[in-house]
């Protein structure tokens, strides 16, 4: 197959297997852009680089006990466009602080956070209290920093926050358990940990990884009926929402355009950035032998790292055709008179 890419950005082709065990041409294009500086304006520049997308997920250590880093963009259709967010919480002005707040809004999305320093449950008579938190200039924003956890013996509520964020901390059976443990960095702003027994939902910002909940719960069911009747084919009830890995509150339905205003407030220790997703439309002209097929890129997945003040955009199609049968490929950006 002849690829021709008449954008600047970075495709990726490969083959695809729908739900119904039909041939997919899977068709991933990621644009690159380099974020603007606190108080500098809000244009975006095209960077340097445009690395190819990502197809693995990448975690931040072994991924039976980390967090996911970066999800891998091999699946074939989202519902709805991700947004995931990677980097570190600053206090005010980078000046260390006790707590502060921490606020993203892309679009319709509007996900905040209070961000806390160390603390540790200590006994105090019959019960727990926390510390109070030590200063912190920067706070790194993974979920191992969320309410959350894997101890041994949890039930009904706490279970329920186990499988969500496996990886977190707070979550103890018995206050003997965590007398002297930490407590989360990150909390949800409406239900801040006031004792023990609070069992808030977790916070967090970057990607959710398939074997976490909710995202496994849309998996479908794996029984003996499916091993007779439809291995290696997804189950009949599978849910398309596995495919959606960000976190709740970064989920839009239906999928961003470009153009939405993008806000990051505590991020930067210089202050607030803010911006708009570039306003891009792509198209995809797949030649087979006796037929044509040209089809639109959905906009399904916005990776914002402002660590490396990087904003990736992510694009997919799929054509219902075996990769073999497609003899030319040709990806462009649709000039403004062709938009409807």
């Amino acid at each position: 197959m002849e690829i021709v890419n008449l954008t600047p950005f970075a495709e990726h082709v490969m083959p695809s297997m729908s739900r119904d065990d039909h041939d997919l041409t899977l068709l991933v294009v990621m644009a690159s852009f380099d974020l603007p500086q606190p108080h500098r304006g809000t244009s975006l520049c095209r960077a340097d680089e445009q690395p190819p997308p990502p197809i693995s997920d990448a975690y931040h250590g072994d991924p039976s006990s980390s967090s996911l880093r970066v999800e891998g963009q091999s699946t074939a259709a989202r519902p709805g466009t991700d947004i995931y967010v990677r980097g570190h919480a600053w206090g005010p002005n980078g000046r260390p602080t006790q707590q502060a707040e921490l606020h993203v809004r892309v679009g319709p999305c509007r996900h905040s956070a209070l961000v806390v320093g160390e603390r540790v449950w200590v006994r105090s008579f019959a019960t727990l209290t926390a510390t109070r938190p030590a200063p912190f200039e920067h706070m790194p924003i993974v979920w191992e920093r969320s309410f959350g956890g894997s101890p041994v013996g949890v039930r009904g509520r706490q279970a329920q926050i186990s499988a969500r964020n496996p990886v977190g901390r707070g979550l103890h059976t018995d206050q003997a358990a965590a007398d002297g443990q930490p407590l989360p960095n990150f909390e949800d702003l409406s239900q801040p940990i006031a004792s023990f027994g609070d069992l808030p939902d977790p916070v967090g910002f970057g990607p959710i990884a398939r074997h976490w909940q909710p995202r496994l719960s849309f998996a479908g069911t794996y029984d003996q009926a499916w091993v007779e009747t439809r291995a290696p084919l997804w189950p009949e009830d599978m849910d398309e929402r596995l495919f959606f890995a960000a976190a709740p509150g970064l989920r839009a339905q239906p999928h961003l355009r470009g153009g939405e205003p993008v806000q990051l407030l505590g991020l930067h220790p210089d202050g607030p950035i803010g911006f708009e997703l570039p306003s891009l439309a792509l198209t995809a002209r797949f030649e087979f032998r006796r037929r044509v097929v040209e089809q639109s890129l959905v906009l399904d997945a916005v990776d914002i790292d402002v660590d490396r003040m990087r904003l990736a955009l992510i694009w997919r199609t799929a054509v219902p055709e075996d990769m073999l049968e497609i003899q030319s490929l040709l990806v462009r950006e649709l000039a403004a008179w062709e938009r409807t």
